[in-house]
């Protein structure tokens, strides 16, 4: 609304040179017009602007009635000659609002007191009507960078100039805007007419030009006094709109002042025009109409919220808090952002005239320790006591036996059955329950080897059935299993029948010393016809002796600096560059040995043939080879010379299936010419082609339901991106799906992801639906200043510089101009879905809201200077509730963890 109040202060502006009505008169209409705007910012049942008085005491009642078609929308009883408030816009999709007309066609003025009953009917019109509008504004402006660059603008006069460039500039806010309130005719019209009024070089012989001495004293003095208005408290504390007339009316008399050459009339207007604007300055009395930030913050294991992110002095903010699972809070900090301590009552505070910072401290819950006592019929022994935290839960023992009786369960009263799921929070005696059935079905008979009950399974036999011998022979580094047996010392008899659950234990006697020794000897096979080098042959590790019962793991396959080798390759007298790899010892380890054992290591070969000779040629190989999910990839290259670090392979496309990879490179010479063989290992987020090749089948099948010939770019853009960020939410720890958080396949599989996920599967939905569109990487910081995440824009700046990312998002084209967009942020984790970064400018992703954002601008030039308008979009719907909790801030840097193969590695890290 502030912006159509704007565009009037501009289009007074200008009729007042052109017509002849003072600067002066345009203000005071304007501060009419802005009456209406706070009128129609209350609420709809508030029936006058003036003294408000009860509508039953009156005698001159009146009712007017909104009607849509022939539905009845809103109603409104008042007193004749009262004001009435418009009621909410009504909004139907694809139609715009344009008024309310009576049954005359007349459109009503609710700037005049109402005195008559009415019927009021809503006027809509087509949206693309205003779309058409707006794309004609949006070439003006385009244009306007080029006329201000002809002598048509440049020897022009100071006035058009001013004209034109007021214009112009009240183009741009329109395009940017949400408001729909702005009327998008009457700025066309503006800007059509100060162009219009370029003259240039056909202004004319100079002889024609009126000379003009005007008294510029008391000008003068209004402009001299702008520095000491800005520093009073009636400046500071008014609101944007008052601060915003008396700066552009300053501005107004500078240009005014420079010319020198124009009528005293003229200077009189804005003399009064100044004056008017400096006087509605009010300072401290409109900083109700101000609106304040509330930044909550919680330092860990627990969340804050509050019910409102700004608010207005004086009014109330609830805040609520969550901990996390075995923590309460500590305390919650509340301060202005200038560092003034705020108090904090019921959970409630009372709204400064400044920002508020909220920070939530949570800290432990004190633990107390319990004691569960085990009772066996009066033997608390047997089973040792367990020590169990608060809010914990006890671990079932093994089952008591008494001879003669069955165990039934634990309980606490002795009747019912304890659940071993209920957290202690009091010391307790679990009482064993026996049955003395003795014609029990079945009984059980566990083995227990050094304290391991599960290694050899239990057995359940019947009732006075006799229990078979274990076949598995249990095992012991130096000793000799000997028998099993129920007290330690006599061996078991395995026919004896079984009349209650038994448990058996291992004994084992030590083996004497044995002076026998065994060969342990190694050798090389090949998985082809292809006879293993020498070089190889040559590494194969010594052959050795073991005593029996030792246990021997195969040895590393090392050189003679003894360095592990996994690979080795050379190069043919054709050219053709040979590559072993090995594969492992079968098998690679022998238990307890007994007799001669033998290593058996399996080499692979794969020749490389095909030569690459230039730096984009091996790039796309080795890019071919990354989306057909090969490892190692193995590339020939000759004829110019390698920088590893310069190679470019992580794209849109390959970061679909990988974001680390580690180099390798081998060089030969042969003659003048020096042959490479360029080595690349990719940590793959999944090795399954079936897994791509159904992401990309799954976003084409949805792209061809949902995306049309009929739509137009935008529309495009905006149907994918309310699908991603309805689908996914955003979560930074990994370990919690299928695949990588890094990874495109985590937001399609698992529903969650990171900004390098975000940005690869928008590039994947765009590419699909026809768009342009790339990946972005660059540097960000936190939005909060308060936060230990923060940096200030120049060590963004000089972090980029330096090569550090640690934020990917996307730029698409639109209509032949390219946009930014950011689905991370697009997406936050505490609030609902938006647009706050959706198809903008450069400029704003360079401020504050979004991280004093860093990137490579060489290489996504031309993005457009001015947001898109998105004042048709109606808002995503918040899914909040869908969502599961997490962290408040997600700024930090994430380091790829060194991945090392046969001593040549390099680390690729990305930070989200």
């Amino acid at each position: 609304m502030k912006r159509r109040i704007l565009i009037i202060v501009f289009t007074l502006m200008i009729l007042a040179s052109n017509v002849g009505t003072t600067f002066a008169e345009g203000f005071k209409k304007t501060e009419q017009t802005f009456l209406k705007a706070k009128r129609e910012e209350n609420s709809w049942g508030y029936r006058s602007w003036r003294d408000e008085r009860d509508f039953e005491t009156s005698n001159n009642n009146k009712t007017i009635r909104f009607y849509i078609g022939n539905q009845e929308y809103w109603k409104v009883n008042f007193i004749k000659g009262r004001y009435i408030v418009a009621p909410k816009q009504p909004n139907i999709d694809g139609k715009k609002f344009i008024g309310w007309y009576d049954e005359d066609g007349v459109r009503f003025d609710f700037t005049v007191p109402a005195t008559e009953s009415k019927n009021l009917i809503a006027k809509f019109e087509e949206k693309y009507t205003s779309r058409s509008k707006l794309n004609k504004i949006r070439e003006l402006v385009d244009e306007s960078y080029n006329i201000k660059k002809s002598d048509i603008y440049k020897l022009d006069t100071q006035v058009n100039k001013d004209e034109y460039d007021y214009a112009i500039e009240i183009g741009k806010y329109t395009l940017s805007s949400l408001d729909e309130d702005i009327d998008i005719e009457e700025v066309l019209n503006l800007i059509e007419k100060a162009k219009l009024n370029l003259k240039g070089n056909k202004i004319g012989n100079k002889n024609d030009i009126r000379i003009y001495s005007a008294d510029l004293s008391n000008l003068k003095k209004l402009i001299d006094e702008e520095s000491k208005v800005k520093a009073e408290d009636r400046y500071r504390f008014d609101t944007d709109f008052n601060k915003y007339q008396y700066d552009y009316a300053v501005i107004i008399g500078k240009n005014v002042f420079n010319t020198h050459n124009i009528d005293q009339e003229t200077v009189n207007s804005i003399v009064e025009l100044i004056e008017l604007s400096k006087n509605n300055l009010k300072g401290k009395s409109n900083e109700k109409l101000l609106k304040y930030n509330v930044y909550a913050y919680e330092t860990s294991n627990g969340s804050i919220f509050v019910d409102k992110l700004k608010s207005a002095k004086g009014e109330k903010v609830t805040i609520s808090v969550k901990p996390d699972v075995g923590f309460e809070l500590d305390y919650i900090k509340c301060e202005s952002i200038n560092g003034d301590e705020i108090n904090l009552n019921n959970n409630i505070i009372i709204m400064p005239s400044s920002d508020v910072v909220l920070t939530a401290v949570f800290k432990p819950i004190p633990q107390q320790e319990y004691s569960v006592v085990f009772d066996i019929d009066g033997d608390s022994n047997t089973i040792p006591t367990a020590i169990v935290k608060s809010g914990e839960r006890v671990e079932k023992p093994i089952n008591p036996i008494k001879e003669g009786y069955k165990f039934k369960f634990w309980s606490l009263d002795g009747i019912n059955e304890y659940n071993f799921d209920t957290r202690i929070n009091e010391s307790i005696i679990l009482k064993a329950v026996f049955t003395n059935e003795l014609n029990e079905d079945y009984k059980t008979v566990m083995f227990d080897v050094e304290g391991n009950e599960f290694d050899i399974p239990q057995i359940t036999v019947g009732y006075k059935e006799s229990a078979i011998k274990p076949e598995q022979i249990p095992q012991k580094e130096g000793y000799k299993f000997k028998f099993w047996s129920e007290d330690g010392i006599n061996e078991f008899d395995f026919n004896t029948s079984i009349v209650k659950d038994v448990k058996l234990k291992a004994v084992f006697e030590i083996l004497p010393v044995d002076s026998k020794k065994y060969n342990v000897t190694y050798s090389f096979v090949s998985d082809s016809e292809i006879e293993i080098p020498d070089e190889i042959m040559g590494l194969l590790p010594s052959n050795n002796e073991v005593s029996r019962g030792e246990s021997v793991t195969a040895s590393k396959v090392v050189n003679s600096n003894g360095a592990e080798v996994v690979q080795l390759h050379f190069i043919k007298n054709d050219g053709t560059i040979g590559c072993w790899e090995f594969k492992g010892w079968t098998p690679d380890r022998f238990e307890s040995v007994s007799e001669d054992i033998k290593f058996v290591g399996k080499w692979s070969y794969r020749e490389v043939n095909d030569t690459v000779n230039s730096k984009v040629e091996l790039e796309r190989e080795i890019k071919r080879q990354i989306l057909d999910l090969k490892n190692p990839i193995l590339v020939k290259a000759k004829g110019f010379q390698i920088d590893l670090n310069s190679l470019d392979l992580l794209d849109a496309e390959t970061l679909t299936v990988t974001n680390q990879l580690s180099y390798g490179l081998t060089a030969w010479y042969r003659g003048n010419e020096e042959i490479y063989l360029v080595q690349v290992q990719p940590r793959y987020f999944t090795e399954d082609k079936n897994v791509i090749d159904k992401y990309h089948s799954d976003i084409q099948s949805w792209v061809d339901r949902n995306i049309n010939s009929n739509m137009n770019d935008e529309q495009k853009v905006r149907a994918i991106h309310d699908h991603i960020v309805n689908k996914v939410h955003y979560r930074s720890e990994g370990g919690q799906g299928r695949y990588s958080q890094f990874s495109p396949l985590a937001l399609h599989y698992d529903n969650h992801g990171v900004c390098q996920g975000y940005a690869t599967y928008f590039y994947a939905f765009a590419k699909k639906a026809n768009l342009n569109v790339e990946i972005v990487s660059g540097m960000v910081t936190t939005t909060s200043p308060n936060s230990s995440y923060y940096i200030p824009r120049e060590e963004v700046e000089r972090q980029f510089r330096n090569g550090q990312t640690n934020h990917m998002w996307n730029r698409v084209q639109v209509d032949g101009t390219w946009y930014q967009i950011d689905l991370t942020w697009n997406d936050p984790t505490n609030s609902s879905p938006n647009y706050e970064f959706y198809l903008v400018n450069d400029d704003k992703l360079r401020t504050r809201e979004a991280g004093y954002r860093a990137w490579d601008i060489s290489k996504h030039p031309n993005t457009s200077q001015i947001s898109y308008n998105r004042q048709d979009i109606n808002p995503i719907n918040d899914r909040r509730n869908e969502r599961e909790p997490n962290e408040s801030e997600r700024f930090w840097t994430e380091e790829t963890p060194n991945i090392d193969w046969n001593g040549w590695n390099r680390n690729w890290g990305w930070a989200y």
